[in-house]
């Protein structure tokens, strides 16, 4: 007698990518499952992609609309209501949008999005996660050699997998609870190094308050490097910001086409960057000795912005991150500074007032010159509205415009203009601070 056969779901194969401690367990996912959840998967797969990152910047997500009680509700009204949305399209009829709003002919292809978006954003992330290590390589759970693979393979191909947007969307979420507080400590006579960039600058502790409180609005530097691309490397195609910080500047360079590559020393800040940027290409290495894989002497313009070289106090120093910048650009390449070139106004303390979305108080400053070793000390006093207060001490090095030439022409380059303002660079330099442009002599 043929005994009957009953019809079991295939069960899919593993996830090509996953790692031991995963696979060892692979047995045990259906035992001690939690309960089916009341709302829909795609709400929590979206709470899973999105929450870490606002916890992350102190922001406490709410969904008023994905509460339990609303979407029982809502799945007891009349099926003709929840049919196609129709109760959805209704609403936005009598609020008086036409028909192509409220019945387009062709719906959000909400496919071809994600799958844009994968391809764009994911993989490049990817890569760059894979690259600086994965905690969930680190811990067993995925196979960063077979992940790399189906990478590779995803970039060759017209289909970007789903479940690479999971491993995303976990790693992601584990990296938001290792990484530091966004409200720093700050507290009242706190011992600060001034040859530790991090320790010296509450907002080096804080990458979220540095884009809040730094960040130039009016996009000075931004204009300034485009300008100086125009008119010296029209064809450039490839751009590298030593000292990029939070890579702000390196985001908004209206650059279509071009690859941006940002080095900053700081992990912190690029790690916010990582976050924030991940179309770009963002590495932690040091200006006096890194040499990046890949953009050896083939860079056409390379960039540092914000006083960065400052940060270097002594002639050896500068001359060293002179030649990594001539290492990384092709001979007749464009080099752009940023740096102090007068020693800075040491008169009484000034405090001003700071309010943005997160950073709330007051700030006194005041400046201390050393003319024997030309270091500007900054002294940064913070009083925040909440109580808490922090001292920041910043020492950087003025270079004069004689001196700077001299080092640049004992690194081969070529000086090119120096200007403070990018609207008015043909007049006389009379700043704190200037731009530099100089071209990499064969």
């Amino acid at each position: 007698m043929a005994t009957a056969r009953i019809n079991q779901p295939e069960t899919p194969p593993p996830v090509p990518w996953l790692g031991y401690r995963t696979r060892a367990v692979l047995g045990d996912t259906d035992t001690g499952g939690a309960p089916v959840s009341v709302l829909p998967l795609p709400t929590l797969t979206g709470f899973a992609i999105h929450n870490p990152s606002y916890l992350t910047v102190g922001l406490w997500p709410v969904a008023p609309l994905a509460t339990p009680d609303l979407v029982r509700f809502t799945e007891q009204l009349p099926t003709s209501w929840r049919s196609g949305k129709a109760l959805f399209r209704a609403l936005l009829q009598r609020a008086g949008l036409p028909a192509l709003v409220t019945h387009p002919k062709r719906p959000e292809p909400f496919r071809d999005l994600m799958q844009h978006g994968l391809r764009r954003y994911g993989l490049p992330l990817l890569r760059r996660l894979l690259r600086e290590g994965m905690l969930l390589a680190d811990n067993g759970h995925v196979d960063p050699a077979a992940l790399t693979e189906a990478v590779k393979e995803a970039e060759q191909h017209g289909q970007v997998p789903s479940l690479l947007c999971d491993t995303l969307t976990v790693e992601l979420g584990l990296r938001s609870l290792t990484t530091s507080s966004p409200v720093p400590a700050v507290t009242p006579g706190a011992t600060v190094n001034p040859t530790d960039l991090t320790s010296s600058n509450l907002l080096y502790r804080c990458p979220e308050w540095y884009d809040e409180v730094q960040t130039d609005p009016s996009g000075t530097a931004v204009r300034a490097v485009e300008d100086l691309i125009a008119d010296y490397v029209p064809d450039a195609t490839t751009v590298v910001e030593f000292g990029c910080g939070t890579a702000a500047d390196l985001q908004r360079m209206a650059t279509s086409g071009v690859s941006r590559v940002g080095v900053d020393l700081q992990p912190a800040m690029i790690a916010h960057a990582r976050l924030r940027h991940p179309d770009l290409d963002l590495r932690i290495g040091d200006m006096r000795t890194a040499r990046l894989t890949g953009l050896l002497g083939s860079a056409d313009v390379v960039a540092c912005l914000g006083n960065s070289l400052a940060y270097l106090h002594t002639d050896d120093e500068i001359g060293d991150a002179l030649a990594t910048f001539a290492a990384h650009l092709h001979p007749g390449g464009l080099l752009v500074l940023f740096t102090p070139i007068q020693p800075p106004a040491t008169g009484a303390a000034r405090t001003s007032r700071v309010d943005t979305a997160s950073v709330h108080g007051t700030v006194t400053i005041r400046y201390e010159w050393n003319p024997q070793n030309q270091i500007s000390t900054l002294h940064r006093h913070w009083l925040l509205d909440d109580g808490r207060t922090s001292t920041d001490v910043i020492r950087r090095r003025v270079i004069s415009p004689g001196e700077l030439h001299n080092h640049l022409n004992a690194a081969r380059f070529q000086h090119l203009e120096t200007f403070a303002d990018p609207a008015r660079r043909n007049e006389p330099v009379d700043a704190p601070s200037a731009y530099t442009a100089a071209r990499l002599m064969a």
